[in-house]
């Protein structure tokens, strides 16, 4: 017998996703919810792969998480995850997604009107 697909569930106050075994992506810190994007953001930026992906627990936290720190990277706020110092040819030094190598051609931060704030 095939295992159950996991039902998504989506929370439009704090954009959450979770799976009924849990939590795939937490809130945002309160002071930083006016980054969570809300369901009809999520829609419109990723479209029809968005709603193919609607059962798709791992994409939504996923989605959830880059529009997150799209946001942020917009307003020049440091999203909380980015810990990791790199050298974008661009930018300089910033911090990023631990993701990136130490040195990069080019960053979240490029394409933002506002400058990151300076690695302290």
């Amino acid at each position: 017998m095939p295992s159950p697909t996991p039902r998504v569930h989506l929370s439009q106050g704090n954009s959450t996703a979770s799976t009924d075994s849990g939590f795939l992506l937490a809130p945002l810190p309160s002071n930083l919810s006016r980054f969570d994007p809300s369901l009809a953001e999520l829609a419109a930026h990723f479209g029809d792969e968005w709603n193919c992906n609607l059962e798709n627990p791992e994409w939504l936290a996923q989605a959830v998480k880059l529009l997150r720190e799209l946001k942020m990277v917009d307003a020049g706020v440091i999203p909380p995850w980015f810990r990791t110092q790199a050298y974008c040819e661009n930018c300089g030094e910033v911090l990023v997604d631990g993701a990136l190598p130490p040195r990069v051609a080019g960053c979240p931060w490029c394409k933002s009107d506002k400058p990151p704030r300076p690695v302290q």
